[in-house]
This record gives structure tokens, sequence and C-alpha cells, in this order.
């Protein structure tokens, strides 16, 4: 299954903390393995354990919010300076400023 986690938290309904917001909802569980980075928009590729618990498979995609900066699943792979990585063929970073 895949999730979209917002690049900001937002108050959750039924407590006084702030949750992810997960495919545009308040999600106030934790997935775990996954280290939400504020600013940057995540897609995830996760499985549901037992109790009903998120796990991360794989972190598909990270973007920036404002500039869009992070990696993107691809079949060739660069580094976060631009350097391609032949062979890995995981991830390319890209760096894209909104005007």
């Amino acid at each position: 299954m895949t999730l979209s986690v917002g690049a900001t938290r937002v108050k959750c309904l039924n407590a006084d903390d702030f949750c992810l917001l997960v495919d545009g909802a308040p999600y106030d569980d934790v997935i775990t393995k996954f280290e939400y980075d504020a600013g940057y928009h995540h897609t995830l590729k996760v499985s549901k354990i037992g109790d009903g618990r998120h796990v991360l498979d794989e972190l598909v995609a990270k973007t920036g919010q404002l500039n869009t900066v992070g990696y993107t699943r691809l079949r060739s792979a660069m580094t976060p300076s631009g350097v391609s990585l032949s062979g890995t063929g995981r991830w390319r970073f890209h760096n894209r400023r909104r005007t």
C-alpha cells in the first residue's frame, strides 16, 4: 500500500498534540521505521502488521514543499550533487525552484 505524508504536521483530532498528515487526514499513530522530515512530502510504500499499524517498506519519493528538492525513484541514480551513479538503479536527485 502507498501512503502520502504531508510536509507539515497538523493538530490531532482526539489529542492535544500534532500528527502526521497522511493521505490528506490527520494520522495519530506511528509508521514504524519511518523518520519524518518536516518541510518534505514523503511517498511511502508500507505494509500493515497484525495490530493494524503501518511499517515502512520503502521511501518512494521525498520532495520539498516550497522548492522541489528530493529524491525520485528511477532506473539510473544520481547523488545529491547531481552525479550519476550508473548501475545502482534506485534514485535521482532533483532541485527545481518554483517562481
